[in-house]
Formats: C-alpha cells, sequence, structure tokens
C-alpha cells in the first residue's frame, strides 16, 4: 500500500481531512529521545487531521525510520486524545526481519500515548 493509500484510508467515515505541519523544538526533541530511547529522529513534518461533521476523528502521519540498513516507511495512527490506534508498516526495504511488519509485533504499540 502507498502513503497516499494509507492515508487516504485512515478513519473510514471522515468527511474532511486537513494538513498541519509541526516542527519541534531542541528542548522537545530532546525530551522526545530520552523518553523513547531513539538516537535519533526526523522531525515528524505533517500530520493529517480527521474529521467528520466538524469533530476530530484523529490524527495519522506517515514517516521513514532507518532499519538495520533501510529506511523503513510507516503510518502511525493516533485518536483525538493522541492514543496510538494503529502502526502499520508501508514498504519494508531490508533483505532480513520481515516479521516487524507483521500485525504481532506492530499491535504493541495500539494503546500508547503519542
Amino acid at each position: 500500500m502507498t502513503p497516499a493509500d494509507a492515508l487516504a484510508k485512515s478513519f473510514p467515515g471522515h468527511d474532511a481531512r486537513d494538513e498541519v505541519r509541526v516542527k519541534m523544538t531542541e528542548e522537545e526533541r530532546a525530551a522526545f529521545l530520552k523518553a523513547t530511547g531513539f538516537k535519533e529522529t526526523a522531525q515528524p513534518g505533517t500530520f493529517h487531521r480527521y474529521r467528520k461533521g466538524g469533530e476530530v476523528l484523529g490524527w495519522a502521519f506517515v514517516q521513514d525510520r532507518m532499519g538495520k540498513h533501510e529506511p523503513i516507511t510507516f503510518i502511525t495512527r493516533m485518536d483525538d486524545a493522541g492514543k496510538v490506534v494503529s502502526v502499520e508498516v508501508l514498504i519494508y526495504r531490508e533483505a532480513r526481519g520481515g516479521e516487524v511488519a507483521g500485525g504481532k509485533w506492530l499491535k504493541q504499540f495500539a494503546g500508547k500515548d503519542s
């Protein structure tokens, strides 16, 4: 599935989607890295806000994270309170370790705070 397809299929029944650009300050980025244990992170970039009848259904963003050798493209969907609804690997480029694209590994993120 392409990132555009994944975004279009997020939050079925939505009647509006808009983009919100986000950029972390260096302090926010440092706090994020400390909290997650990541060694690096890209700026989140563009969040897609989904609405129905003016009410926010949720948010989604597509990001590339570096695997061992190649980037992995994924989508994260969050509810209106910022809890993770789902994480889906869209493009897995590594020669090994494809099980991270499977449901069992990805389900661990559901319900986590963003």
